[in-house]
């Protein structure tokens, strides 16, 4: 019996933990196909156990992406917890946030540059989605090095420099400014939120009054 409700079917599951109709439940090694299992790029737990007189069951908790990392030309699913855990196929689903800048070589351990950069993309996507007054869908986090993350909206489409930090009161200040610009987003190069308490809107030559860039 296989339990589990996401991608992986029954048949791919049973195959991957070598577990063959008709066996018996004596000849399957338990910690053998859990370690199987848990070498599949969605599982995220295994549970392989016994339960007598003929069965064995097969538990798996599968991965759910949260976002797309985008690099060198490959898409990748990362999970909730910024696991990098399966390469996206062609046919797979591609409507979730992409996270952009980095690099294959940026990956190199659990806190290297990467992921540590991946866990702020999440949890600004995170601030986001609970932002009073709310950004929107979002489009895109691009990770800069020198200056942070910068969220990218579906509408208006914006850059907003929103930094590693402090997400929740950095957005806060948008919905009023973005009321105000309403109308007017072609004008918009692009929004920084880096500094404490002030908006900056950048606006495009030739689109406004002036060239220096407004406060808020």
């Amino acid at each position: 019996m296989v339990r589990s409700h996401g991608r992986l079917a029954p048949d791919a599951l049973r195959a991957a933990a070598g577990i063959e109709a008709g066996m018996s439940i004596w000849d399957v090694d338990v910690p053998a196909a859990e370690a199987r299992l848990r070498r599949q790029p969605w599982v995220r737990s295994a549970r392989v156990t016994r339960e007598l007189p003929h069965r064995v069951v097969i538990q798996v908790r599968e991965y759910r992406p949260a976002a797309i990392l985008a690099f060198a030309a490959r898409l990748y699913y990362v999970a909730a917890n910024g696991r990098v855990f399966a390469d996206v196929g062609a046919t797979d689903p591609h409507d979730l946030p992409y996270v952009t800048g980095l690099a294959e070589a940026d990956l190199g351990g659990r806190e290297s540059f990467g992921p540590r950069a991946i866990r702020r993309a999440l949890a600004l996507l995170h601030a986001a989605a609970h932002a009073p007054g709310g950004v929107g869908t979002v489009s895109e986090i691009h990770v800069d090095r020198v200056r942070g993350l910068v969220l990218l909206p579906v509408r208006p489409t914006v850059p907003i420099e929103v930094g590693w930090a402090g997400f929740g009161s950095r957005l806060a200040l948008l919905p009023p400014v973005l009321a105000a610009w309403n109308g007017r987003e072609a004008a918009m190069a692009g929004v920084s939120l880096l500094f404490d308490g002030e908006v900056i809107v950048r606006t495009r030559p030739g689109k406004a009054a002036g060239r220096r860039p407004t406060r808020t």
